[in-house]
């Protein structure tokens, strides 16, 4: 049977491939949650600056707000 030896430990191959297995999937997870959050942010931006362009900001605030004041 091949283990690994770190600090007089005797650690079975299968068990460090366990969790180096276990560490990958929970890495690739955390990176995927990011990405998709980045995603959803810069949607987010780009959906803002283009209602900006558009003018609907100064829409609202030239009507909806100016009523209230």
């Amino acid at each position: 049977m091949v283990e690994l030896e770190i600090i007089s430990l005797a650690i079975p191959l299968w068990a460090v491939l366990l969790c180096l297995i276990i560490a990958v999937v929970l890495i690739w997870q955390f990176l995927r949650f990011t990405i998709r959050l980045l995603l959803f942010f810069v949607l987010f931006f780009i959906l803002l600056i283009g209602l900006d362009l558009l003018g609907v900001f100064t829409w609202i605030k030239d009507h909806i707000l100016a009523s209230f004041f």
